[in-house]
């Protein structure tokens, strides 16, 4: 039961109640690495019976907007009392069995997630909930307890992956990415990037093979440009230290990472820039070559499709001290 309410308080996209009963007959004793399984003891034809029954006076089922039915609790309270640290500390009893927590409850989301998503997954209502929230909750402390699961969806010729590239919203953001190694650097994946990395042994540039300098089917980008593009400094390093050529590759744009450094929203707020962005950008031009040749000319001066240049960008979003960094290593005014 504590699972449910888990799931009810910090699920992204409330949930329905087909999806709920699936959680009421998951099985969560197996190894936290392993995908959850159904309890084939426990037979649900009725899914709002089956809530009502097992979990009397917390929850309800409504109708949520375009007369969606959503599982909830009674009142807000309800919730409240579950998830207050206040309260944690103070209650005791059969009652503290059910107290949640936002980190427990994103291990318990990420894990239904990805075990719903794998292709044969008896998880088929959680499905639709994962398509769409997987990478919401697939953090980076939670990879520590579920790396395993991680890989067995996220891994260079994934069947499970390129099915969900497939049937993704295409409205949402960052981490839809066609390619496995963008998505882990988007999502800040440390450890999981590091294990595939190790596994980049192939030479061939292509969908489907083990390389780091893969480019995204539709915006060109390699997982560098994604990991500058959102500040992630320790996956850049990582990145850079396996390839340090992956600063030359540009994407469809013509954009080198340093032109996407200079240029993202991530490195202000209207004029206050944050370090992490400049630590990116001074990451890309002190990294050399594998022939220890000097490589900050090259990108300094490198201009994309429309003959722009990273200090272009930096002085477009007034990113005054990426800007003053860019000039003291020989960007030119014009």
């Amino acid at each position: 039961i504590r699972h449910v309410f888990e799931c009810v308080a910090f699920a992204r996209v409330s949930l329905e109640p087909a999806q709920v009963a699936e959680i009421l007959a998951a099985n969560f004793d197996s190894p936290t690495q392993e995908p959850v399984t159904l309890n084939s003891e426990i037979k649900i034809e009725d899914a709002e019976a089956s809530i009502h029954r097992q979990c009397p006076g917390l929850l309800e089922v409504a109708s949520g907007y375009y007369r969606r039915r959503i599982v909830q609790f009674i009142h807000r309270s309800v919730k409240e009392f579950l998830t207050s640290d206040k309260i944690r500390s103070s209650i005791s009893g059969p009652v503290a069995l059910y107290r949640v927590k936002e980190d427990d409850a994103n291990i318990t989301l990420a894990r239904l997630c990805l075990s719903a998503l794998d292709v044969d997954s008896p998880l088929g209502n959680f499905r639709k909930y994962a398509n769409i929230c997987w990478p919401l909750h697939v953090l980076n402390y939670t990879e520590d307890v579920l790396g395993d699961l991680i890989y067995r969806f996220l891994h260079f010729g994934s069947v499970s992956y390129a099915r969900w590239t497939q049937a993704r919203p295409q409205e949402h953001g960052y981490y839809y990415y066609s390619g496995v190694l963008h998505c882990s650097a988007g999502l800040g994946l440390s450890s999981h990037t590091k294990r595939l990395l190790e596994s980049c042994q192939s030479t061939v540039i292509a969908p489907g093979y083990a390389n780091a300098r893969l480019r995204d089917a539709e915006l060109g980008e390699t997982a560098l440009h994604v990991a500058v593009k959102f500040g992630k400094y320790d996956i850049a390093r990582m990145l850079l230290n396996h390839d340090a050529l992956l600063a030359n590759i540009t994407d469809y744009e013509g954009r080198i990472p340093l032109h996407v450094a200079a240029d993202h929203f991530f490195h202000s707020s209207l004029l206050d820039e944050s370090s992490k962005a400049v630590d990116v950008v001074r990451l890309l031009l002190h990294t050399p070559p594998p022939d220890g040749s000097d490589n900050t000319a090259h990108q300094i001066h490198a201009r994309d499709n429309k003959g722009r240049t990273a200090l272009f960008y930096a002085a477009k979003y007034r990113n005054v001290k990426t800007s003053s960094l860019l000039l003291e290593h020989g960007a030119l005014l014009d």
